[in-house]
């Protein structure tokens, strides 16, 4: 069982948006932490700072975003294993509002398909019947 939900805070007439990601292994009750979707001895913090880079430069490029000045510094700065959850189409991971990006962005989230970089594969059992 994997979600996402989103507390919207108004703080000085902006809206603030806080993301929290969810994973379940619903036979034993508890949390999947993320470095359960990959290989062991996968550096994931790593992979997934280089997945958000590069399309971190393909949005600027392309025009479609625009984050901070220093946000590759940012993006390991504020990197957080918790900040994940899981579509049928794979691991969706994100940085809170203004953590890389100004508040126009929102919250970016960044997207590693199943199978990608070694994610989730082979899909643990207990996500097969998430994506059924």
């Amino acid at each position: 069982w994997s979600l996402h939900t989103d507390t919207r805070e108004c703080l000085g007439g902006r809206t603030e948006i806080l993301r929290r990601g969810d994973t379940w292994d619903l036979r034993t009750g508890y949390p999947i932490p993320l470095g359960d979707l990959f290989p062991r001895r996968t550096p994931v913090r790593k992979l997934l700072c280089q997945t958000a880079e590069a399309e971190i430069r393909r949005q600027e490029a392309a025009g479609m975003a625009r984050y901070h000045e220093k946000w590759r510094q940012e993006l390991r700065r504020n990197f957080n294993r918790e900040n994940y959850y899981v579509t049928p189409e794979g691991l969706q991971f994100f940085w809170q509002m203004y953590a890389i990006a100004p508040w126009a962005e929102g919250v970016p989230t960044f997207s590693l398909p199943f199978g990608e970089q070694g994610c989730a594969w082979p899909i643990p059992e207990s996500l097969i019947r998430l994506q059924t």
